[in-house]
């Protein structure tokens, strides 16, 4: 699976600096990213339905739980997005917040398609 993992797309999934983070521990990676994998398609749904009835409260749940995943899986592009939006939420700073939600889910959706046909397992 590592090999696997190492050959996905590095602006996915950072398969090097996730281990390097994790203290070499490679079968720590490889649980927390099938954890990872496994959690987006809820995820996208429910900051999906969360944004579309404006309800901040769950909405801002939902991003701070996807932040704190991806603190230990390194998305180069997903993470950063992730992060800026949870902050944003803990100052309850709402400024640009359509047009970072949309980039959240599309970036939710690129990872998606990208892992789609990659055996986790």
């Amino acid at each position: 699976m590592e090999k696997q993992l190492n050959k996905l797309n590095q602006n996915i999934f950072n398969w090097k600096a996730t281990v390097k983070q994790a203290d070499g521990r490679e079968a720590l990676v490889k649980q927390l990213f099938k954890l990872l994998v496994a959690e987006l398609p809820e995820v996208q749904t429910s900051i999906l339905k969360a944004y579309k009835e404006n309800d901040m409260k769950t909405l801002a749940e939902r991003v701070h739980k996807l932040h704190g995943s991806c603190c230990y899986c390194i998305l180069p592009k997903l993470t950063p997005l992730v992060k800026k939006l949870d902050a944003q939420f803990q100052k309850k700073n709402y400024e640009e917040l359509d047009a970072n939600i949309k980039k959240l889910l599309e970036e939710i959706q690129r990872v998606k398609n990208e892992i789609e046909h990659f055996d986790v397992n």
